[in-house]
């Protein structure tokens, strides 16, 4: 947890097992009414999005 001076108070970095885990999360924080705003920033593992981009221009072909 990091406290900043900017329009989010503080910062918390934390892992979960995979996108339903962080959604669940999420869900109950806000649920708990602790917090007025929850922001969720996923983490995006580049190599994968990298291959996934080559993939699809290999095989895209424009309309026309």
């Amino acid at each position: 947890m990091m406290f900043t001076r900017t329009i989010n108070d503080v910062v918390i970095n934390g892992e979960v097992p995979d996108q339903s885990a962080g959604m669940g999360l999420t869900l109950a924080v806000r649920a708990s009414g602790s917090v007025s705003d929850v922001v969720v920033l996923e983490e995006l593992d580049m190599k994968a999005v990298i291959a996934v981009a080559k993939k699809a221009a290999c095989a895209y072909r424009p309309a026309g």
